[in-house]
């Protein structure tokens, strides 16, 4: 890992630290509500790559509920860790909150379900984010690894305002995100 990369991430986690728990739960909830709206006109759109979040990304859980008590599509996958010393993870389908267990590094993850064998969009978290979709994600190169076996699959990033950045630094292995959504 670089140290300006290293450097990126010690403040980019000091600043998602100072975020007070109102404004990443209003924050998250303004993506939720801008989520559902996009869904809901973009109905070709039916199978979702979501992340459950740790404490310092946003909640975006109570869209499974959303859709589920609508029963609308899109279905909706979440990461599971399969090899923690490879940092690799595929997406299974989630239907409720209730199918999800703590997985690595404590997230929570499907406890079993189907396998995403295509996604049309996914979320994807990350401590910052460029206007152009560039992203510094924890170190660990999940998403990047997954991200580089779907290079048609379209990905939004998805944080909060703090999170943008001018510039970060990034190497030939990082994948560029499509969008990048932060409120």
């Amino acid at each position: 890992m670089s140290v300006e990369k290293k450097s990126q991430r010690a403040y980019y986690r000091a600043q998602l630290k100072e975020l007070k728990s109102e404004e990443k739960i209003s924050s998250s909830k303004k993506l939720i509500l801008h989520l559902t709206s996009y869904l809901e006109a973009n109905p070709k759109i039916k199978t979702v790559g979501l992340f459950a979040g740790t404490r310092t990304e946003p909640y975006l859980l109570p869209l499974l509920e959303t859709f589920f008590v609508e029963r609308l599509a899109p279905q909706f996958y979440l990461p599971k860790i399969t090899d923690v010393e490879q940092c690799l993870m595929h997406f299974e389908q989630v239907k409720k909150q209730r199918e999800l267990v703590k997985g690595a590094f404590d997230i929570l993850e499907p406890n079993s379900g189907v396998i995403a064998k295509h996604l049309d969009l996914i979320l994807v978290p990350g401590l910052a984010f460029t206007k152009d979709g560039g992203r510094l994600g924890q170190g660990g190169g999940y998403y990047d690894r997954y991200l580089d076996k779907y290079p048609y699959t379209y990905t939004l990033g998805m944080g909060f305002h703090c999170q943008l950045a001018d510039y970060l630094s990034i190497d030939s292995h990082d994948i560029l995100l499509d969008s990048v959504l932060l409120k």
